[in-house]
């Protein structure tokens, strides 16, 4: 019980905890940015689309760029359809992002008794836009 018990610690306390997801929005400035309609794969999620490849079927302007950092694994889930980022688009006054890139990067171990597993992080960069159309 208490090795179960340090185990609950470790996990929500460890640098890959979902508490420690982390997104930060940008607002764009400058010359307004337009992308024109075009096509690829969305998925939609309390009113956001989360355009995985390609770009939107409607006529959009880039408000922004947002960073999100969270943990991998069962219990981080995924920046793609995430509720926290549809409402920061929506705050922003936007309507969808492109998911402009991702990666990953290792950045310690966690140890439970005899077993030592990967602490690693995920990065998401999307742009925020705007429909237009």
């Amino acid at each position: 019980m208490f090795r179960k018990a340090v185990l609950a610690i470790l996990v929500t306390a460890s640098p890959a905890s979902p508490i420690l997801a982390k997104q930060t929005f940008t607002a764009y400035e400058g010359k307004e940015q337009i992308i024109e309609a075009g096509g690829g794969t969305r998925v939609t999620k309390d009113g956001v689309d989360f355009w995985t490849s390609g770009t939107p079927t409607k006529r959009s302007k880039v408000i922004g760029r947002l960073m999100d950092r969270r943990g991998t694994g069962a219990f981080h889930g995924d920046a793609v359809g995430s509720k926290r980022i549809a409402q920061i688009v929506k705050e922003a006054g936007g309507d969808a992002v492109i998911i402009a890139g991702q990666r990953q990067d290792q950045n310690g171990y966690i140890f439970t008794g005899n077993m030592a597993v990967a602490a690693k992080k995920q990065f998401t960069e999307m742009v925020v836009l705007k429909y237009l159309d």
